[in-house]
């Protein structure tokens, strides 16, 4: 039986000549991917050819966006002054030993598209959690602190969000967005695309990669092997 890297080199001659492939873009989950692609195209390709352009899902992305990537450690500085400016209370050194995770969720958030002011105001206003209600009169300090946490983080992400914009520089989940609320406008040029072995995917991820398959401008395969 055949490996998925052979199935879709067969796919890819039916489709094209050997002396065109290097006018594809194959993109790949991974580093990894890329490598191994890359070497099954030398391997089973006897002829003399040009390489397509192999790239990640990640890279592709963010090629295509008007926002800069931000170093994660300007990032995590941003952030830190960002909050400290909304609750002059909180301890910089802290906050900052936080802000790797608390940049994962704001990163989630956005490449999965969701509506940031409308998340925490419904986790602020949850209505019972271990068998307390938030509706209660007489509130507990922790369970105060709880709900101001929340609100607090969607200030934070939202006053955030606006700065890196205007600096137009971006964490990747930012970028993803953007890039996917501008799909049609970004790839309008794009064709001859192989999206390969592709899975779990954000919601910014699933939406250019449906315009483009929908548009005939790429084709995806998965690896079922």
């Amino acid at each position: 039986m055949k490996t998925f890297s052979a199935r879709l080199i067969d796919e890819i001659l039916l489709a094209h000549e050997v002396s065109q492939i290097h006018k594809l873009k194959i993109i790949v989950p991974s580093q990894r991917a890329k490598w191994q692609i890359s070497k099954s195209l030398s391997t089973l390709i006897q002829k003399p050819f040009i390489f397509p352009h192999i790239d990640t899902i990640h890279n592709y992305i963010l090629s295509h966006s008007k926002l800069d990537l931000i170093e994660n450690y300007e990032a995590q500085l941003i952030l830190c002054k960002t909050a400290t400016a909304i609750d002059q209370s909180i301890s910089q050194d802290i906050f900052y030993s936080q802000c790797p995770s608390i940049l994962k969720e704001f990163n989630n958030i956005e490449s999965y598209m969701i509506n940031h002011e409308k998340l925490f105001y419904e986790l602020s206003n949850i209505t019972a959690i271990e068998n307390w209600s938030l509706n209660d009169e007489n509130l507990s300090k922790n369970q105060q602190n709880y709900i101001s946490q929340y609100k607090k983080l969607g200030d934070l992400f939202g006053l955030f969000k606006s700065q890196l914009i205007k600096s137009k520089k971006g964490i990747s989940g930012m970028l993803y967005r953007e890039v996917a609320e501008n799909h049609i406008e970004y790839f309008k040029n794009e064709s001859n695309i192989y999206f390969i072995g592709l899975n779990a995917l954000s919601k910014s991820e699933e939406t250019i990669i449906s315009y483009l398959s929908k548009e005939k401008k790429a084709k995806i395969f998965v690896d079922v092997d």
